[in-house]
């Protein structure tokens, strides 16, 4: 019921998500269908991270895998300063049903803004 909540919070965006725990594991194949809330997992050994895998913060529970290889394309990079995971560049998951643009900092997630949306709101 709390989680359910928290996501039509999140949905509104009256607050920020956060990413609060961070944890590693050897292979995807032994990752969960859809990992825990506000937690970043990292796959793959310290020295040759491949992947990063994190539900987004969005509140519609999609998962979102994103490319740590430097042998593919699109890559992000992932810092970790105490445990809080910063991406770059920015994630940008677009779906039939929804698009979510954000930047993770510091284990913060910062909103894009919607550029569609801001034109109406001008005027445009």
């Amino acid at each position: 019921m709390i989680d359910s909540l928290t996501d039509q919070w999140r949905r509104r965006r009256w607050s920020t998500p956060r990413y609060t725990t961070v944890r590693r594991c050897a292979r995807m194949s032994d990752l969960p269908q859809l990992p825990p809330r506000r937690t970043v997992i990292v796959v793959g050994p310290p020295e040759r991270e491949q992947w990063v895998v994190f539900t987004c913060p969005c509140g519609h529970q999609h998962r979102i895998v994103l490319n740590l290889s430097a042998h593919r394309h699109p890559r992000w990079a992932l810092t970790l300063d105490e445990d809080e995971p910063s991406l770059y560049p920015s994630i940008d998951s677009k779906t039939e049903q929804r698009r979510c643009h954000f930047w993770l900092k510091a284990g913060r997630v910062q909103w894009a803004v919607d550029q569609a949306r801001s034109a109406k709101l001008r005027g445009g």
